[in-house]
Order: structure tokens, then C-alpha cells, then sequence
């Protein structure tokens, strides 16, 4: 098992299932993984702004799905990119 202590995750999808195997497959995979999931795209959207482990050498691995209701995947990075000061790797 791989150790993640500079790791988070948030994980962002309106399907509770997806969000359950993405979980389970992160816990397979790290010891003690740190994971924040969302089914809501705007509550997802709001932790990542407002999380105070950005800029202090945290890195934040964000599972989001495209198509979703209120906000679809395209438009939570768009939203994250124009508010936030973190750097978005491809």
C-alpha cells in the first residue's frame, strides 16, 4: 500500500454507487486515504474553494463526473479556475 499523507481526495459525482466503488477503490489502494465525496456539485465546489490544505503542500486528486445536474463537471473546473489560486495540472 502506498502511504498518501500529502494527499486529500474529493471525489464529486451525483451517483452514490460511483462515489462507493471510487472510495473503496481509494482505500484498496492507500493507507488511511483522506476522502471528502459529494453528491451535490455546488457543495463539492464550495469545500475545494474553501479548503484551508491548498498552498501548504496538500495535493488535492479531484474525481469529478462530467455530466451531473446544477453544475456538469466542465463548469465546476471552469469555476475553480476563475476563483481560486491553485494550479489545475492536466
Amino acid at each position: 500500500m502506498n502511504k498518501c499523507a500529502n494527499f486529500s481526495f474529493v471525489i464529486i459525482d451525483d451517483d452514490d454507487i460511483s462515489n462507493f466503488i471510487t472510495e473503496k477503490v481509494l482505500h484498496m489502494s492507500f493507507e488511511s486515504p483522506c476522502i471528502n465525496s459529494y453528491t451535490n456539485p455546488v457543495k463539492g465546489l464550495e469545500a475545494i474553494l474553501t479548503s484551508d490544505k491548498i498552498g501548504e503542500g496538500q495535493i488535492m486528486v479531484l474525481f469529478l463526473d462530467i455530466n451531473m445536474p446544477i453544475l456538469n463537471g466542465w463548469e465546476v473546473l471552469e469555476r475553480i479556475n476563475e476563483l481560486s489560486t491553485c494550479s489545475l495540472l492536466p
